[in-house]
């Protein structure tokens, strides 16, 4: 190896010193050595999948500090390069697995995804991703919760799941924080498309709590007036909202 290294230094493209580095690497050589010194050539020859090829060596025998960056490597060369969205697919799954936190391949699965329609796997990847996640990274948990609402909800259309997801994100975050805003307005979209009356009429208080003006508290309340009496057939209950309204405001006509 050290004499294959030595001429190429001199002669980059000496075809023997690169066979029997070829050689050694494809017989469990020091892999990780041998990709270290024809991976930069292959790369200035725009040699892709060999690069790829070496950058697999080095991921394999190299530690363990160093597999998230070869993997967004391997990644980034077979979605760009190589033009290969399978083998990218895989190879951004690996990096997201290995650090939840790495906004650019989640972003790069779901952009496969869209191509792809590979919305299943993306989903089940985040959710494996979020098995991962430390208990006390709150904030990495509610963006995985929202991506994976997200799917179910616009791509996958299911609104069941979606549903779910969007209850797993109310669950975990706190009132104050906006993951729990955008979970509960998509909540209540999603029970009105079901007609789910009961539970819509539970989120639309949430809704009025946290509103951040009076004219969208009153639009809340209105509408929970509405649903009680015209879904629910409970007139108390509207009125009893009602007063509410006249009592946010005294002036308001629909009261």
């Amino acid at each position: 190896v050290e004499l294959a290294e030595e001429v190429l230094a001199r002669a980059p493209t000496h075809e023997g010193a690169r066979t029997i580095l070829e050689r050694l690497f494809a017989s469990g050589g020091p892999r990780r050595r041998i990709a270290r010194i024809l991976g930069p050539l292959y790369e200035t020859e725009e040699r892709w999948g060999d690069r790829v090829r070496m950058l697999r060596g080095e991921l394999q025998d190299g530690p363990e500090a160093d597999a998230k960056g070869l993997a967004e490597s391997i990644a980034a060369l077979l979605e760009q390069r190589l033009g290969d969205d399978a083998g990218a697919f895989a190879a951004w799954r690996e990096v997201v697995l290995l650090d939840p936190s790495c906004r650019a391949g989640r972003e790069a699965l779901l952009r496969i995804a869209a191509r792809s329609r590979r919305w299943k796997d993306a989903v089940s990847i985040l959710e494996q991703a979020l098995c991962r996640v430390e208990s006390d990274d709150r904030l990495l948990s509610f963006a995985l919760l929202g991506e994976i609402a997200t799917i179910y909800d616009r791509f996958l259309r299911d609104k069941e799941m979606a549903v779910e997801a969007y209850r797993r994100l109310l669950e975990a975050t706190d009132g104050e924080l906006a993951p729990h805003r955008a979970a509960v307005e998509a909540l209540a979209r999603l029970y009105e498309e079901q007609a789910d009356w009961p539970r819509l009429a539970d989120i639309l208080v949430r809704l009025v709590v946290q509103a951040e003006s009076v004219a969208a508290r009153i639009s809340h309340l209105g509408l929970a007036a509405r649903l009680h009496e015209e879904k629910l057939g409970d007139p108390a209950g509207a009125i009893s909202i009602w007063r509410e309204v006249r009592g946010t405001e005294p002036l308001d006509e629909g009261a």
